[in-house]
């Protein structure tokens, strides 16, 4: 039984609900992507908290708010997807996202196939990895574009 699914998963639920912006007019002012090559995805597991803690800095994105807006667009489209299926044990993107009235909100990619954000889980398809390869460093080593069948 894999015991740091259930802690892993509280964590990201309990940080997602709790640096959710509360005023929704709030602007973004940064967005951080922390993330590990997807090839480490075999080699070590690392969850939500290991993420956040020693994850480097790949990059501050050039237009975040403009980032998170393609986001949440793309992601209206898509049902989400049982939240089982996020593998907390290989989180490789932590996007830390960061609205001008000081409040922040995290979004994680698991082995380049579920994204969490906020509440919901989504399949990470092509469609949403364009999106967000449009604004990441070393597109092939991060993100491959083809989704695994």
């Amino acid at each position: 039984m894999n015991i740091s699914f259930p802690i892993a998963a509280a964590l990201a639920i309990f940080s997602a609900h709790t640096s959710s912006p509360v005023n929704t007019h709030a602007k973004v002012s940064e967005v951080r992507l922390h993330a590990y090559p997807l090839s480490s995805s075999t080699l070590t597991g690392i969850d939500t908290v290991q993420i956040q803690s020693s994850a480097p800095l790949k990059v501050k994105l050039k237009s975040p708010a403009r980032f998170i807006t393609q986001l949440e667009q793309a992601i209206a489209t898509r049902s989400p997807i049982s939240k089982t299926a996020f593998k907390d044990d290989f989180v490789r993107f932590w996007f830390q996202v960061s609205y001008d009235d000081g409040t922040v909100r995290s979004i994680y990619i698991a082995q380049g196939s579920t994204l969490l954000m906020g509440h919901k889980l989504y399949k990470l398809d092509s469609g949403l990895k364009e999106t967000i390869r449009e604004y990441i460093p070393a597109k092939d080593e991060y993100l491959p574009i083809r989704s695994a069948k």
